[in-house]
């Protein structure tokens, strides 16, 4: 059995037609994921800070104070 290495090693790696096929079902889901996640995960531009409420959830609304003094 002959093996010549210096063939191989001359081959580009996108001439072989698997690289190929592979690189681009793997851009393809790289681009999927991208696009779910952009539409369906994605956080709005003008939601809350995130922990903004849980000063309220633990302490509840900040209360008014009113004068309890008579004129």
């Amino acid at each position: 059995m002959n093996l010549n290495t210096n063939t191989i090693e001359s081959e580009s790696t996108w001439a072989n037609p698997l690289a190929r096929h592979l690189a681009i079902i793997i851009a393809a889901k790289l681009l999927l994921l991208f696009a779910l996640w952009f539409l369906f995960f994605r956080m709005p531009n003008s939601g809350p800070t995130p922990g903004s409420d849980i000063h309220y959830h633990i302490a509840g609304q900040q209360a008014v104070a009113e004068s309890t003094q008579t004129d």
